[in-house]
């Protein structure tokens, strides 16, 4: 298993660094060899502002044209951008993303499974639009703070969003661990997504599995209002969790059922995977 901190140098909200770290030694306990290791992921900025401005154009282009005032703001900058791009460009974009994909499929013949942070920061608040400065580093882009998520996303590769513990701010703010999986090994994220969170210590009293945390949240008795809370929020992801992966499954799984993935897929494909309906559109 890869383990990453950052992607490769991206600015990382040390709050999510502190919680993530302590995560590795769940997957060692598991069996897994975790090292630390990066990916080649050159160009991914690249691709994914040009699909996501041209994915605009397909939304609102047209009614951009016709009614400019109803897309003020980002959205109608993105589609703007868009509009002004020439095939070239384009075809750059393409050729960019398949070599990304081939350099991940290469990079996930040594390494099973690849961990990373969700979002480079916690939580901001609602009255924040975006995030403008990470650690210092002075972001370029409304969405920036989440390149963690865009790079992996134009990668076709399928990724998992799981719970992994709590800031220490007050009040405490969720991060989620990003596992990114082989290439059409959808199931496999889904395992190991399982596995992790039936092992994970949620709350101070041991390891729980996903069905027994699930049914008792109603019964806290001995532990205080806030962690009741915490698991509230955790709960349906863990279920969730749970109702894909078929509540029974583990880490160790037949090897013979996963089918040999063919070429890149044509530039027709969607950018999300199925594992994780992932949109080019933040904020969907």
């Amino acid at each position: 298993m890869a383990w990453s901190k950052n992607l490769g140098g991206l600015p990382v909200d040390p709050r999510v660094t502190a919680v993530l770290e302590k995560q590795r030694k769940v997957f060692e306990g598991l069996g897994c060899i975790v090292e630390e290791a990066e990916p080649d992921l050159t160009g991914a900025d690249e691709v994914f502002q040009v699909l996501r401005a041209l994915g605009y154009v397909q939304r609102l282009g047209p009614s951009s044209r016709q009614a400019p005032s109803a897309h003020e703001g980002h959205g109608g900058v993105n589609t703007e951008q868009g509009l002004a791009m020439d095939a070239p460009r384009v075809a750059r974009a393409m050729s960019l993303r398949a070599d990304l994909f081939r350099r991940m499929r290469e990079f996930l013949a040594r390494y099973e499974f690849l961990c990373l942070p969700v979002n480079q920061v916690p939580p901001f608040p609602v009255t924040q639009p975006w995030v403008d400065t990470i650690a210092g580093v002075k972001l370029a882009t409304y969405i920036d703070w989440m390149k963690t998520c865009c790079q992996v996303t134009v990668t076709s590769h399928p990724a998992i969003s799981v719970p992994a513990g709590f800031t220490g701010d007050d009040p405490p703010l969720p991060v989620g661990l990003q596992i990114v999986g082989r290439y059409r090994d959808d199931l496999g994220v889904l395992q190991m997504a399982h596995a992790f969170e039936a092992r994970r210590e949620w709350r101070g009293g041991g390891r729980r599995s996903c069905r027994s945390s699930i049914g008792s949240v109603s019964r806290v008795s001995h532990h205080d209002k806030r962690e009741e809370e915490k698991m509230k929020k955790i709960v349906p992801v863990v279920a969730l969790s749970c109702l894909l992966a078929g509540c029974a499954c583990g880490v160790e799984r037949s090897r013979t059922s996963i089918r040999e993935a063919p070429e890149f897929p044509s530039s027709t494909a969607s950018t999300s995977s199925s594992t994780r309906s992932r949109s080019i559109f933040p904020g969907e």
